[in-house]
């Protein structure tokens, strides 16, 4: 049987879709509560299922030198490095705009509120050891926890985010067929697909899962089109992966700026943090319009003779 392109893509997306959704299926099965430590480790085990989708997939095709290269493993820095590094977090801010000056939540700007706010939501009998905690490390300010997010986006959550995009950016980077926007949208809904069946058990979206499943698309969607951006200006996936972990180091600092904020709403997840990537989105589209010489969006077209 002939390995077509089709073909190859589809063991791709069947090999990675099987290894994200299976632990979920067998949970469910056995009736066991998707929270916790299990939701953690499971949640970063799927980081990996495009990873493994992506070696499948390679392993069927002739061996050759330089896939490491064709997979977008590469260290030649530009500017868009940086720009991958601190873009997530201009979007995570600008989320946290929406909720204030369209839905009224005030952010959350000194140590004292922040504090304030735990401890509201902390048991009576948890009181004394949150209290004892708060002592030993005391409580920093939000805007400080934004800035201890940059380093953990290139650190901590660098390997599961590389995992992931080794498999979205790299390999469907490389094999998936047409032009800009589309491709930036089918391996966006791929990635919405790895995330949404824990998103329907009450990951990120505990009060609302059905629509956490559907802003999960969306944000996936638009987190793809920028970061598919970055992966061509970059030519790297590297930096894609750092725009990626910084994006999920993000996500706790975001809650406590936001706090009191409905899940549906809150960056970087939720409404606000769509909000947010379409300013993201927007931001790279005007790069390409008026500054970039050699265009991605807005290709000219061939005039007819």
């Amino acid at each position: 049987m002939t390995l077509t392109r089709t073909r190859l893509l589809g063991i791709m997306l069947g090999t990675t879709l099987v290894v994200a959704w299976l632990p979920l299926v067998v949970l469910v099965v056995r009736g066991v509560p998707f929270e916790g430590a299990i939701a953690r480790a499971l949640t970063a085990f799927q980081s990996f299922a495009p990873l493994v989708g992506a070696l499948v997939a390679e392993a069927l095709l002739p061996k050759r030198d330089g896939v490491a290269g064709s997979l977008g493993l590469s260290a030649d820095v530009n500017r868009f490095w940086f720009i991958a590094w601190v873009a997530p977090a201009l979007a995570m801010l600008a989320g946290v705009a929406i909720t204030w000056l369209l839905f009224g939540i005030e952010p959350v700007l000194t140590a004292a509120d922040l504090l304030r706010n735990k401890r509201s939501i902390v048991a009576p009998s948890d009181l004394a050891a949150f209290d004892r905690a708060v002592r030993s490390a005391p409580m920093q300010s939000p805007q400080k926890l934004v800035f201890m997010a940059l380093p953990a986006g290139l650190t901590l959550h660098l390997i599961p985010a590389l995992a992931t995009e080794i498999g979205l950016r790299g390999f469907l980077y490389r094999e998936m067929p047409g032009t800009f926007f589309p491709r930036a949208l089918r391996i966006g809904v791929v990635h919405g697909l790895v995330l949404v069946p824990a998103t329907l058990l009450g990951t990120g979206f505990p009060e609302h899962p059905l629509l956490g499943a559907v802003l999960v698309m969306l944000g996936s969607t638009l987190f793809g089109i920028a970061a598919l951006y970055v992966r061509a200006r970059a030519a790297s996936v590297v930096p894609v992966a750092v725009m990626h972990g910084t994006w999920l180091a993000l996500a706790h600092p975001a809650i406590d700026l936001t706090f009191g904020a409905a899940d549906w709403l809150r960056p970087t997840t939720g409404l606000a943090g769509v909000l947010g990537l379409a300013l993201l989105v927007g931001a790279f589209a005007l790069h390409d319009r008026y500054f970039a010489h050699a265009k991605l969006i807005f290709v000219p077209t061939a005039k007819a003779v």
